[in-house]
């Protein structure tokens, strides 16, 4: 399973463009976020997977340049996930849900860790209060990504059925 995590986190979640830290700036993303964060996020993703520790580093200054950027905090989890430091890596992704508690992708990402850390009972919560906002994104706007949210949904509703 934390193989399929682990994939799952990197893969759909957080986006990391590891082929050069000095990527161009998505202009949506530029007006929205601090340059000089989105940069050293761009900077940590070049030391993953290889390097964890210097990605925490290059991460966590991203954040304290722009605590707005979660995907400088995605990026993070991923990155303590990896070095098997799950407490961080929830505590982190609980600050996510802070930011954007409407987000169905950081309620079962988060339950997906608390299921690594061993704790069912509270990945189970999580997992339920992401289908539940899945739910709400399928009923109220069906004609914006409407087959991702059911998707997501679906896979949700996966991974409360193994508990």
């Amino acid at each position: 399973m934390k193989v399929l995590v682990s994939a799952f986190l990197i893969v759909v979640l957080f986006s990391c463009d590891n082929k050069n830290a000095e990527v161009n700036i998505d202009s949506k993303l530029q007006n929205k976020f601090d340059t000089t964060a989105i940069q050293l996020n761009n900077k940590a993703c070049s030391y993953l997977p290889d390097n964890p520790d210097s990605a925490i580093h290059y991460l966590k200054k991203s954040i304290q340049t722009d605590e707005t950027y979660r995907i400088a905090y995605g990026n993070l989890t991923v990155a303590y996930s990896m070095i098997g430091q799950l407490d961080s890596a929830i505590s982190i992704s609980e600050k996510l849900i802070e930011l954007e508690p409407l987000s169905a992708d950081y309620w079962v990402y988060t339950g997906m860790l608390y299921e690594n850390s061993g704790d069912k009972r509270v990945a189970l919560d999580y997992y339920n209060k992401g289908i539940d906002l899945y739910t709400e994104k399928i009923n109220s706007n069906p004609d914006k990504y409407y087959y991702e949210n059911k998707m997501n949904r679906a896979f949700a509703y996966i991974l409360v059925k193994r508990i």
